[in-house]
């Protein structure tokens, strides 16, 4: 049996949950391993304006799942939300998310790899341009090759 965590879903949860989950591992079939993932939502950019797009993003998606808004968000009112005061203002390290450039990005994900003692990190990038998704999961994997 495996186990995977959605880190973003409840990051004070997710580190614990998976040494657990491998401490107290037992086989139901002889030679089955302990085998975890943990999904983190993460992007990498050098455009310190695509970060700040990218966190901006996630918080409105956030405000909108709590006031029961299921709608997809629409470029233009995350550009506005992530140059507006209110979110420039307000914004702090929000431990859902992994963000920066792709060395700083690549390092914190090895960091929660070992915190979490998991097998497996699956990268979640729900951005609003393929291309820069795209960029993102590119840059990290060279920061990652160099920095493991």
């Amino acid at each position: 049996m495996s186990a995977v965590f959605a880190h973003h879903m409840s990051p004070d949860l997710a580190f614990q949950a998976l040494r657990d989950y491998r401490r107290d591992f037992t086989p139901r079939v002889d030679g089955t391993k302990a085998y975890s993932a943990m999904s983190v939502l993460a992007f990498a950019s050098e455009d310190d304006e695509a970060v700040l797009e990218f966190e901006a993003a996630w918080a409105l998606t956030i405000q909108n799942m709590a006031r029961g808004k299921r709608e997809p968000l629409r470029p233009e009112e995350v550009r506005d939300f992530a140059r507006s005061e209110a979110f420039r203002g307000s914004r702090r390290d929000d431990t859902r998310m992994v963000t920066g450039s792709a060395k700083v990005v690549a390092e914190r994900l090895l960091e929660m790899k070992e915190l979490a003692q998991v097998d497996e990190l699956v990268l979640v990038t729900p951005s609003l341009g393929r291309q820069r998704r795209t960029d993102s999961y590119l840059a990290v994997a060279d920061a990652w090759r160099l920095a493991g």
